[in-house]
């Protein structure tokens, strides 16, 4: 939604979308606290929008004589229409309408599709008291080689003082969290590397000032690797400051698909071209819309 289009309804999805990676790792603890409560957020503003979006068709097609002539989009009350996400739907494309309306029912289904999965999911993890609950070690592989030997330490001791544990099972339980442990290594490792292609991409891509703190950023770590240095824990952190430079980013990028913000840069000027605003709406919008 925030891709196809730029209202103030695709801006709701858009503060959702930039909080979603702050969020936690989805086990039966987080989700009955953050994750649900934004599962829960999510599928209300989508449904306000949803039912609003009817309820604008509904009005349109009551009020006027006419579908077609029941407002201008170059007038002001079109243009504020337009700009909040209402739009007629007669002689415009497939496209257009599944980006101006369907899209919305979408985003609604898929995120209550969602929640009920995890819920179920779940479901056995959230019946169980909370002192006897599942914690985040235990539904989560370990990352660190610490925490795993301390795991086998504590599984040995355990089977010291209880002589009627089932060695076999400890041999396959400690075989499975080796297991959990390298694939855990291996998709950091992927994580790392696709994080330095894109970031190498966003640099090269679109030269542009904006784009110039990428390719420093991409040099930096280029750099730090070949003095045969590894990315420790700084390197989260790392990224964490590179995930907010790219919010603010796409934050100034989104509001400038608006029209109203045309005014202060206009498309194709030397200054959008330098921080690299680029005005999408010569792409998705219709001739008609236009």
């Amino acid at each position: 939604a925030v891709v196809l289009r730029q209202n103030v309804f695709s801006g709701v999805y858009f503060i959702l979308l930039l909080i979603g990676p702050f969020l936690p790792k989805p086990t039966p603890k987080s989700f009955k606290g953050s994750i649900s409560i934004y599962l829960k957020v999510l599928i209300l503003l989508s449904t306000i929008i949803c039912i609003s979006q009817v309820v604008f068709q509904i009005v349109l097609f009551a009020s006027y004589d006419s579908y077609e002539k029941s407002f201008d989009y170059c007038s002001a009350q079109g243009e504020i229409y337009y700009s909040i996400g209402f739009n007629r739907l007669d002689g415009i494309s497939f496209f257009s309408i599944f980006r101006l309306f369907v899209v919305d029912f979408v985003i609604l289904i898929y995120t209550c599709a969602v929640y009920l999965i995890i819920r179920k999911i779940f479901h056995r993890h959230l019946q169980q008291p909370a002192n006897n609950e599942v914690t985040n070690n235990e539904c989560v592989a370990s990352g660190a080689k610490d925490n795993l030997k301390n795991e086998e330490e504590s599984a040995f001791r355990s089977d010291a003082h209880d002589y009627n544990l089932d060695r076999k099972l400890l041999e396959q339980c400690n075989k499975r969290r080796l297991r959990k442990f390298w694939a855990l290594e291996i998709a950091k490792f992927l994580s790392e590397i696709t994080f330095n292609v894109l970031l190498c991409g966003a640099a090269v891509l679109n030269p542009s000032i904006t784009s110039f703190f990428y390719l420093l950023l991409f040099l930096a770590i280029a750099t730090w690797i070949a003095c045969n240095q590894k990315l420790g824990p700084t390197f989260e952190k790392f990224r964490l400051f590179v995930c907010l430079y790219t919010f603010v980013q796409l934050s100034f990028l989104f509001l400038y698909q608006m029209d109203y913000f045309h005014s202060f840069v206009e498309p194709g000027n030397l200054y959008a071209r330098l921080v690299y605003f680029l005005n999408s709406l010569t792409f998705l919008v219709t001739v008609e819309v236009k």
